[in-house]
């Protein structure tokens, strides 16, 4: 479609971009309109500002001009990113509005990727060497040979101790840990005087790493099955985002996954049901592990009109950019790499990127090594601790009237999701944000759009390990 100059960032805006998609650029006529559902999408402020265009419209006599044919319709990578931002949030530390920006302005969502799947990896990998009491896991898996049927009974024993709710409350409390962890050294506390925090009974630090590395897997299932094009797994990690967003205070999109849950078990007929779950996610290439979600491409293609249009509005009028440039903005986006191939110039190898992420990785495993992470240490703890985002979300669904108060208000008010004390989740993409590359699935393995490592960091990263 072409690129119109109106501001989808107020409810008007989104109005004007409506009439102008459906009544001048497909030509239909608003009674034609009027007589089926259409499926209009968008990130969650987005979506806010079309419903509250519905409330608005909804006593209109005329038809078309009611917007009841229209079907807000959250989208997948702003909320992917959305739970990105809890996860960093809730286990790397709070970020204020003014970091949040400079995140949205760089490419932020490949390097917290990367950050939280590298953690994970480590991690991971240090489990399984906790679980088989080695240093060395391939010369063990290479003298056991363990069949696949073994290794699939052993991954599930890791996940029961390593990555389950049930397993971080056992860890804080003490409790039926030597069914669960290894034992470590004596716990030193490093705090002394007023300064120390009060001892838990069991490991903090463990409790607070087993959280993480259950947020971590979900958010990395998520992003695998989207770059698979499995919309079914997506949607069930999605259900577990209705607790979590709900605990770590995303009001917003809690509502957003109520009223999806509630529209695909009570609403949607199955044709809808289909055509949406269909038409989530896009692949340019048609190879598989080439998925990724509609509204990542969009904003590749705002970006590359914001770009060509010198981050100015007043080409967007223009009827050359219109007709021309935006119509063909898919085209432009592959220039690059046609140019590449016609002159043959290969594409860049990612040789010295993999070794600089060789190192690292070893220095973080080293380091986790050095303090038994995924050791049981009895009474260790950092000052921190960890909230369980699920078990809050949990807590709020049954014990306040969160759920009783969602069904009252849209039972009342289709379009009306958000209560007066619901914040904004804040997923609005800042003008100079640069979209990242979409993940992709190949032999089995979530690989990132782009490897991000900084050369100082690494050269002070293989020094330390060489010692």
């Amino acid at each position: 479609m072409a690129a119109s100059e109106h501001n989808e960032g107020s409810t008007e805006g989104n109005r004007k971009v409506i009439d102008n998609l459906m009544l001048n650029q497909l030509g239909l006529r608003k009674e034609d309109v009027n007589t089926a559902l259409t499926i209009v999408t968008g990130d969650q402020s987005t979506i806010e500002k079309i419903r509250t265009l519905k409330r608005f419209l909804d006593d209109c006599p005329h038809g078309y001009h009611q917007y009841g044919w229209v079907l807000p319709l959250i989208q997948l990578w702003h909320m992917g990113w959305s739970d990105l931002e809890r996860i960093l949030d809730t286990h790397w530390g709070s970020t204020s509005h003014t970091e949040k920006g400079e995140m949205h302005s760089e490419d932020a969502s490949t390097f917290a990727q990367a950050l939280v799947f590298d953690t994970l990896c480590a991690e991971v990998l240090e489990c399984w060497r906790e679980y088989y009491h080695t240093d060395n896991l391939e010369t063990y898996m290479a003298c056991r040979q363990p069949t696949l049927h073994e290794l699939l009974q052993d991954a599930q024993k890791i996940v029961n101790s390593y990555l389950s709710t049930t397993s971080a409350e056992c860890a804080l409390h003490g409790d039926l840990t030597e069914n669960l962890f290894s034992t470590g050294s004596q716990w030193t506390s490093p705090f002394r005087g007023s300064t120390a925090p009060a001892q838990p009974k069991g490991d903090q630090v463990l409790a607070n790493t087993i959280l993480r590395m259950r947020n971590s897997m979900l958010h990395y299932e998520f992003q695998s099955a989207i770059a698979d094009g499995d919309i079914g797994r997506a949607m069930n990690v999605m259900g577990v985002w209705t607790f979590t967003f709900c605990g770590s205070g995303k009001s917003k999109y809690t509502n957003e996954l109520l009223e999806l849950a509630c529209s695909f078990q009570y609403e949607y007929s199955n044709e809808l049901k289909t055509a949406i779950m269909n038409n989530w996610l896009c692949n340019l290439t048609g190879h598989e592990g080439r998925w990724f979600p509609m509204d990542l491409m969009q904003e590749h293609n705002i970006n590359l009109l914001k770009s060509m249009s010198g981050n100015r509005s007043a080409p967007f009028a223009d009827p050359f950019f219109k007709e021309i440039i935006s119509l063909n903005i898919r085209n432009f986006l592959d220039i690059k790499e046609s140019l590449r191939s016609a002159v043959r110039i290969g594409a860049k190898s990612g040789t010295h990127k993999q070794r600089k992420k060789s190192v690292a990785m070893r220095h973080l495993r080293k380091t986790m090594h050095e303090h038994e992470l995924h050791k049981f240490r009895a009474t260790r703890t950092l000052g921190f601790e960890a909230q369980d985002d699920f078990a809050a979300g949990y807590d709020r669904f049954d014990y306040t009237s969160r759920i009783k108060d969602f069904v009252q208000r849209t039972l009342a008010d289709g379009a009306n999701l958000h209560g007066s004390g619901d914040v904004d989740d804040d997923d609005t993409i800042e003008a100079d944000f640069e979209a990242p590359r979409p993940s992709t699935w190949e032999d089995g393995e979530l690989v990132l759009g782009i490897n991000v490592a900084d050369e100082d960091e690494d050269n002070v990263l293989e020094e330390q390990s060489a010692e």
